[in-house]
């Protein structure tokens, strides 16, 4: 039964890294051309949430006696990688890597932005974080601003280096 969750956890992870690939590879040719900033390295984390609930017992409501539980456990499951950009690879894209690809843009043209107006120093690298999630309907969510959060996060860590223009 576990073996069985974690295989559906793995195949939804290996689903969610195309994506983020798809969106990475988008995001790293954009702001090499449009920024001069290149994507150096990208994490992604994950954590897989698992809950087992279990009921027993017996109630009887005529005379107001319950004697029923009810006993949950939760483990969670992490895992990370460490990726480096390849050479342009030309694929499909669909919404979900297009959306994504266009978050982490903006947020990393700020980058360029802030380095363009200041005189006293230079910036040499920037991190940018973004956390999504995939909804119920299979697309996936970009958290920014005080949205929530959903038990089974992944985060997408990256590094971008700025290229003297």
């Amino acid at each position: 039964m576990i073996a069985d969750e974690m295989q559906q956890g793995r195949d939804t992870f290996i689903e969610l890294f195309r994506t983020v690939e798809a969106a990475l590879a988008i995001v790293g040719e954009k702001t090499l051309d449009e920024l001069k900033m290149t994507l150096d390295t990208a994490e992604l984390e994950t954590n897989l949430v698992v809950t087992k609930a279990a009921t027993g017992g017996f109630k009887i409501d005529a005379i107001g006696l319950d004697a029923s539980g009810k006993k949950s456990a939760e483990s969670t499951h992490g895992y990370k990688l460490t990726l480096r950009r390849r050479p342009k690879r030309k694929g499909d894209l669909g919404p979900n890597e297009i959306e994504l690809a266009e978050a982490i843009f903006s947020i990393a043209s700020a980058t360029r932005a802030i380095n363009d107006r200041t005189s006293d120093f230079f910036i040499d690298e920037a991190t940018v974080t973004v956390d999504l999630t995939r909804s119920t309907e299979g697309g996936l969510k970009v958290f920014g601003g005080g949205e929530g959060k959903s038990e089974n996060l992944c985060r997408i860590v990256m590094t971008f280096k700025l290229r003297e223009l």
